[in-house]
């Protein structure tokens, strides 16, 4: 209660900050309006969209971007942050007042938005969905019943599209991944006796992690002995994390790290010889796609989005999420045939560049946003 208290008094702060910006415009300029659920770089929509902004030709647009709520990313990039809670309505009454040419709405949290701006706006509206089921059951009393024309849908993956289409199986949707900046400057492989395997993400039931405590139980022993698992989480549902840490303990080839820096995860996809994606479902998660970008080998489930782009032993690896026996054979095939993982890892590069760059995604939205 507190925390939504707080940020209804930093909306109406936040208002009066919009109006005095607002008509100190000039009348004739060309609006882009962003709405976000909020900033907080603990989000990987938030994250992913702010990035998207941050590398796409604006400058002949005024830019707002209003968010539910606010957080860290507010302070890395130049674009105008307002925060609206539950005055979203109040906004817009303003903004009607002006030249909005396209409107980018983020996430499925922001039905309530989409809602309101369909009813004002017949510019292209771009609504941008990353979730999976659970969100979209949590969200479907806020959900419009009707999508218009001037609305598209992109989805960042199968995953997600199929999702949507039961809760409106006559609107048409469109796949549109988010993009990742390029950060590759070469493959820096360390030495190690140990075959380094990482798994990442938040510890919990739809992430997967303890399947790899099934997986250590199964693997021979030669094989055992040669393996690390590095499980790296920043967040964690409590009970899955306590049930994980007391099964892991048992077994030395696990370790698990609470959280890095962004910049140190980069780093260590280069320490990986394989990155494990073992989701039972992830519309698309981002470590994947950065370790495609990173030359990094991957192992991913059917649960993740990018499933659909790996082929076996030409960009990566694959298998069905509940069938250990593939899992386990897939594991113990890696580590004992390296001698095509140079070609496997530069077409893992290429699915990158065509499929989930940052150049790919900024022209197809520029496209459904009609931005010149």
């Amino acid at each position: 209660m507190f925390v939504k208290f707080k940020w209804l008094l930093v909306s109406i702060f936040d208002y009066f900050k919009f109006l005095i910006f607002i008509f100190s415009i000039p009348k004739n300029s060309k609006f882009l309006i962003v709405i976000s659920h909020n900033e907080d770089s603990n989000g990987g929509a938030s994250v992913v969209l702010n990035e998207l902004l941050d590398h796409m030709d604006l400058d002949n647009y005024v830019v707002i971007v209003l968010c539910k709520t606010g957080g860290d990313l507010i302070k890395q990039n130049n674009y105008n942050y307002f925060v609206y809670q539950y005055i979203f309505k109040f906004y817009i009454a303003i903004l009607k007042l002006f030249s909005v040419k396209a409107i980018l709405v983020n996430t499925i949290i922001c039905s309530g938005a989409v809602k309101i701006v369909q009813k004002y706006y017949k510019c292209p509206i771009v609504w941008w969905l990353h979730e999976d089921i659970d969100l979209f059951e949590k969200q479907k009393n806020k959900l419009p019943n009707k999508i218009n024309d001037n609305v598209k849908v992109l989805c960042v993956s199968d995953t997600t599209q199929k999702i949507f289409r039961k809760f409106y199986p006559n609107h048409k949707s469109s796949i549109l991944h988010y993009g990742i900046k390029d950060s590759y400057s070469g493959r820096k492989e360390t030495k190690s006796n140990q075959f380094q395997i990482g798994i990442i993400g938040m510890l919990c039931e739809r992430k997967n992690q303890l399947q790899i405590i099934q997986l250590l139980k199964r693997l021979p022993f030669d094989v055992a002995n040669k393996v690390k698992f590095t499980v790296i989480a920043g967040t964690w549902d409590k009970d899955y994390k306590e049930r994980f840490l007391l099964e892991s303990k048992n077994f030395n080839q696990v370790e698990f790290i609470a959280g890095i820096s962004h910049d140190k995860l980069m780093g260590m996809y280069n320490e990986f010889d394989l990155l494990l994606c073992c989701s039972k479902y992830d519309p698309l998660p981002v470590v994947v796609t950065e370790a495609l970008m990173m030359k990094c080998l991957c192992l991913v489930s059917s649960g993740c989005g990018q499933y659909k782009y790996i082929e076996n032993g030409k960009n990566g690896y694959k298998y069905e999420v509940n069938d250990l026996d593939v899992l386990l054979n897939k594991i113990i095939y890696i580590i004992n045939n390296v001698n095509n993982k140079n070609y496997i890892l530069n077409n893992a590069r290429k699915l990158y560049i065509n499929e989930f760059s940052m150049d790919q995604t900024i022209k197809k939205i520029s496209t459904y946003l009609c931005l010149k």
